[in-house]
């Protein structure tokens, strides 16, 4: 108070420290006069869609006066029209305006950071105006309120990421900032709806980047698809079954696709090109699950496939610059090749009536790229670690009764979580050369039940898995069991879901949340955490009257966390982030006239269209929709997927960091290998059950017959 006294009773004259002084020095001539303002204005909206705007703009400088000018050799003023001052500085990009506006805002926000990092609005006022001055650079928000409208305007949704903030919220504890909040994720809504396949869509991917998004469906087509607009940019033709799975590797350059018909293509991210076709599967087997190894080593560079003709498959890739797509795979012949089904000498044998239907349910991969987990429909977790040599099998255990439907790694790759038919789920940690399984908590949901899909949150603290089954006829279980993976207690049982779960995705950033799908058209966020839920949205097909809910199969998050997209039967996919509907409109049907033309295949397994005998990227493309009428104002009219794909490629070079994790993982895995295991009677040992008893074998031959023969929601079959 008697500083603030003192500081009235000065005199004006006299500056002191505690004034604020603004950015911009005063009195100064400015640095753009108002010709050149009105100038880059008008060459910024010819440049745009609004030429009538711009030409207007244009008479009405011309009438003012407001006109660009030159100098002859003696140093007179002479003006010029629009055109020809365009034409003498033709050097001067259309975006001049924009960039010098971005440049300005990033110089404002390194020398004078907002109390919030990442959150930049235009029009905002107070500390977070473009313009404030340097008594705002420190300043402190007393509330959430604000930060979340900036963090959640549509203005800047496109620009900045409010995951960012959270999670800067988070490693600097800032009391006085309270937003990191599950519940700030209520606001999302459906940004738009699109149809884009003629049948059933059973896989979604967002690319590393997350500039775009995959959907393959059971009408053998692959679509990529702009993020920010929606709009189709290029289809992948070539399979001639129904699409299993896809994966795209660590450096999204590749996206690798697998069908039932028992072949794997591989495609370029970069222009839409086939970069291999790989046939060593039994041809008319379905391919269950393929994965890109995420190691950044030339020696580890593997794509890993499994089917249902009891193979697992590890195909042999390297980087390559010349050559097409930037990948080389070397030979079939050079393909590594497991057998997943039971030796001989086993006493736990095969309980498959006539061929062995034993196959890989489910495949991950670790994080550094060190080791792979694979659950199988005989029960058993073996874990494979990949050496200079080529991969090799270090483990394999069958304390489960029935199939393995998932296996995830934690992200030091220091644990498994398994979670089986048989209604349990295990936490596998090593010690010394063998994996110990802790079993956790039963989900007291009864016998039939099952546990399908597993996850870890992004920090470790939990584990969630789907039970499906029922009690009876009248009381289906479709449910979401959440555990302390350390404790091994139960902490949550969600339920929302009427009918069977088809996704479980943990959020990339914000350990709490979790969205989950199912065949009764929920989408649902829950706080895994407090056990509640967030919010829940109803996949309605708004085009026919009345909506009905429509089966999700499933779900992906972006990269940065701020958005998620879904897929459905009826062959939609929509978009889920925080702008508003209105502000997102785009496209209800998607389609191009070549979409469903005949291909021909080489002895190789490259296709080419048969009415232009040319590959599929090259063609001049056509937007249609559904019922085949054209789109003539698309600006996509005449491109090919190559011209479109190309503005949205951006490849992942991460090559330290992913050193790093590769290294670390190492050392963590080589500490556990040298660690002495635990004695047989310890109390935390996954106990050994008899392998005669009568009732197991039934038990595995139950499990077997429901997951030899029929196929998983959301991974094959239609």
């Amino acid at each position: 108070r008697e500083r603030e006294r003192e500081r009235v009773n000065q005199p004006t004259n006299q500056p002191t420290m505690a004034e604020p002084r603004p950015i911009a020095v005063v009195d100064v001539q400015p640095a753009v006069s108002e010709a050149e303002l009105y100038f880059l204005i008008a060459n910024y909206l010819s440049a745009g869609p609004c030429s009538q705007a711009a030409e207007l703009l244009k008479r009405e400088m011309a009438g003012h006066g407001l006109v660009m000018t030159r100098r002859d050799i003696q140093g007179n003023s002479h003006p010029q029209t629009f055109e020809a001052a365009q034409m003498a500085r033709r050097h001067v990009s259309p975006q001049l305006l924009r960039h010098l506006c971005d440049q300005a805002i990033g110089v404002t926000n390194h020398f004078l950071p907002a109390p919030m990092p990442n959150v930049t609005d235009v029009f905002a006022a107070g500390p977070y105006c473009p313009t404030r001055h340097c008594s705002f650079g420190k300043a402190r928000v007393a509330s959430g309120t604000s930060v979340r409208q900036a963090m959640f305007s549509s203005r800047m949704l496109d620009k900045q990421n409010p995951v960012h903030a959270l999670a800067a919220r988070s490693r600097t504890r800032r009391s006085g900032i309270n937003v990191a909040q599950p519940r700030l994720f209520c606001g999302m809504q459906r940004q738009w709806q699109v149809f884009g396949h003629q049948d059933s869509v059973y896989c979604v991917l967002y690319d590393r980047a997350g500039n775009r998004v995959v959907t393959a469906s059971d009408d053998r087509l692959i679509k990529i698809w702009c993020r920010k607009t929606g709009s189709l940019l290029a289809t992948l033709r070539g399979h001639e079954r129904e699409i299993a799975d896809m994966c795209i590797n660590e450096e999204n350059t590749l996206l690798a696709t697998a069908g039932n018909e028992g072949v794997i293509r591989v495609w370029s991210l970069e222009c839409g090109s086939q970069v291999a076709v790989l046939t060593g599967h039994r041809t008319n087997k379905p391919i269950t699950f393929v994965q890109f190894c995420s190691s950044p080593l030339a020696s580890q560079r593997y794509l890993i496939s499994s089917s249902k003709d009891s193979t697992l498959r590890w195909w042999k890739w390297d980087l390559d610059a010349d050559a097409v797509g930037g990948a080389t795979f070397a030979p079939v012949e050079q393909c590594l090749v497991f057998d997943v089904r039971p030796a001989l000498t086993d006493k736990r044998k095969c309980q498959c009536r006539g061929e062995c239907g034993c196959h890989v349910c489910h495949i991950d991969v670790s994080k550094g790229g060190n080791l792979v987990a694979t659950g199988t429909s005989n029960a058993f977790l073996k874990v494979y670690e990949l050496t200079a040599d080529g991969p090799r099998c270090v483990a394999g255990h069958d304390d489960h009764d029935s199939s393995v439907e998932c296996v995830v790694f934690n992200n030091p790759a220091t644990r498994i979580l398994t979670t089986s038919a048989d209604g349990q789920a295990k936490v596998w940690r090593r010690g010394g050369n063998v994996w110990y399984g802790d079993t956790l908590e039963p989900h007291e949901l009864g016998r039939s039940v099952q546990l399908i899909w597993a996850a870890w949150t992004c920090d470790d603290a939990l584990v969630c898995a789907t039970a499906s089954g029922s009690r009876s006829a009248a009381a289906p279980i479709n449910h979401v069991v959440v555990w302390n993976p350390r404790t091994r207690q139960r902490r949550h049982v969600l339920k929302q879901h009427t009918m069977a779960i088809t996704s479980l995705q943990p959020h990339p950033r914000i350990s709490e949340l979790v969205v989950t799908t199912g065949n009764d058209g929920l989408v649902v966020l829950w706080d895994v955490a407090r056990g509640t839920c967030l919010n829940h949205f109803v996949n309605l097909y708004t085009a026919y009257q009345p909506p009905t809910p429509l089966d999700v199969f499933d779900c992906r998050w972006a990269p940065d966390g701020t958005a998620f997209a879904i897929v459905d039967v009826w062959g939609l996919w929509s978009m889920y982030g925080f702008a508003d509907a209105a502000s997102c409109s785009t496209l209800s049907s998607q389609f191009f006239t070549s979409d469903y033309a005949p291909v021909a295949r080489d002895n190789l397994g490259f296709v080419v269209d048969v009415a232009t005998q040319r590959p599929i990227n090259d063609i001049p493309l056509t937007l249609c929709n559904y019922q085949g009428t054209v789109y003539s104002d698309s600006k996509t009219q005449g491109k090919s997927s190559r011209d479109l794909l190309r503005p949205f490629h951006k490849p992942i070079v991460q090559d330290a960091e992913r050193l790093r994790l590769n290294a670390e993982e190492l050392v963590l895995y080589q500490r556990a290998s040298h660690a002495l295991p635990r004695r047989s009677g310890a109390a935390n040992a996954s106990p050994r059950r008899g392998r005669g008893s009568a009732a197991r074998a039934k038990s595995r031959a139950r499990g077997l017959a429901g997951t030899a023969g029929g196929s998983r929601p959301g991974v094959g079959g239609s």
